[in-house]
């Protein structure tokens, strides 16, 4: 029973958190998503079964850590895949949406601009998720100082630019957070590399970019210098090849044959999922090139018979940072606070509670998104600080022609 729950709880999970971001969809504080355009295929969709995916990785992982005390790679490959391949989509969409808008403004990019949005787009939720666990470890460790106030800047300042400490000393502070922070520092590595990249395309011969990206290529799928500055530049995959489907779409018009919004491409769409979380050998070459083979179907406008463009995919999508970032304390605080202790429970039923947590996570997740990430998103649209810092610039080089 509990294998055949394995496959079918995170399909019925799915499906209950669609019906839920459905009706969510028709509240007055989400008309501003009715008549919204997607802005690239089917990706605005893709992101929240994403994120859900994810869930499901740390929603096994979990049990083995509140079983076992080790936070560790779960042994069901489907769902040690479900990580895995939620969070390598996510890096091929960034890659791919990134070098599209510096293709498209031809390298023209205010970068101060650029910055400054991605700052309030991580950053709120982001020091959210950093007072939940400060919250958390404080409450944990009788409101005591464990830590010197030096030692306990440093944790701060680790965890604030997406790395792991133990706060105050305490041993399970980042897995609060499902420790999904460290992919946010592969994300901020790829912007703040970005106009390099401009410059190599842009300012230079085109041959010099096909070069760099050959060489970077190299790097990525060997594997080398795999602990670079604590990055494993075995990720640089995914940002590569979004890339490669940003030029793709950016040169030719593969996206507008009818083949890949057909009912055969849906057909091959499933296939291709099925086979990317049940594959034996994960992140294998195999495996990331049946990734970025389902990556490009949606990316050319499949949207799997319509499940991609309906109105409650349009939700998870929209919450999905939030999904992304929060399920963790979801997932701490019931099986820790809650009184639901695993051993007890037993698996069977831990794998029950699945559906019932995924609804509550978008819940949560809709509120946080209302109240914390669109306000902020908002904010940071309004680029006073860019606006500011650039006026300062200015200023300061007709001062110095002035003299």
């Amino acid at each position: 029973m509990e294998k055949i729950l394995i496959y079918i709880m995170p399909i019925i999970t799915i499906s209950v958190c669609l019906a839920l971001a459905n009706l969510i969809y028709n509240l007055r504080a989400f008309e501003f998503l009715h008549n919204r355009a997607n802005r690239y295929g089917s990706i605005d969709g893709l992101r929240g079964y994403l994120a859900i995916l994810v869930f499901f990785h740390h929603y096994i992982i979990t049990w083995y850590w509140k079983v076992n005390g080790s936070w560790q790679r779960p042994p069901e490959i489907v769902y040690e895949n479900f990580g895995r391949v939620g969070v390598s989509i996510f890096f091929i969409i960034t890659g791919f949406l990134f070098i599209s808008k510096i293709m498209n403004a031809k390298g023209d990019i205010e970068w101060l601009k650029l910055f400054e949005s991605r700052v309030f787009r991580i950053y709120p939720l982001y020091i959210f998720a950093i007072l939940i666990i400060s919250l958390i470890v404080f409450s944990s460790t009788a409101w005591s100082l464990n830590d010197s106030i030096i030692g306990l800047s440093e944790s701060y300042l680790k965890v604030l630019l997406f790395g792991e400490s133990n706060i105050n000393r305490f041993p399970f502070a980042m897995n609060v957070i499902a420790k999904v922070q460290w992919t946010l520092k592969y994300e901020w590595f790829l912007y703040l590399s970005l106009p390099i990249i401009s410059i190599i395309t842009f300012k230079t011969f085109r041959f010099s970019g096909i070069i760099l990206w050959l060489i970077l290529s190299l790097i990525a799928i060997r594997g080398l210098f795999s602990d670079l500055l604590g990055f494993s530049t075995h990720y640089f995959i995914f940002f590569l090849g979004g890339s490669l489907f940003a030029y793709i779409l950016h040169h030719y018009k593969f996206h507008e044959l009818s083949f890949f919004k057909s009912k055969v491409a849906s057909i091959i769409s499933i296939i291709l999922i099925l086979l990317s979380v049940v594959y034996p050998h994960t992140l294998s070459m195999s495996h990331i090139i049946i990734i970025g083979t389902l990556f490009l179907f949606i990316l050319m406008g499949n949207d799997i018979f319509y499940l991609l463009n309906l109105k409650g995919s349009i939700i998870l999508g929209e919450i999905s940072y939030s999904i992304y970032l929060l399920h963790g304390i979801i997932l701490y605080v019931i099986f820790t606070y809650l009184d639901l202790n695993t051993v007890k429970i037993g698996f069977q039923n831990f794998l029950l509670l699945q559906p019932l947590i995924g609804m509550l996570l978008v819940i949560v997740c809709s509120l946080t998104y209302l109240f914390i990430e669109r306000p902020c998103l908002r904010l940071g649209h309004k680029y006073k600080i860019s606006a500011f810092v650039g006026s300062r610039l200015m200023y300061k080089k007709s001062a110095v022609e002035e003299h």
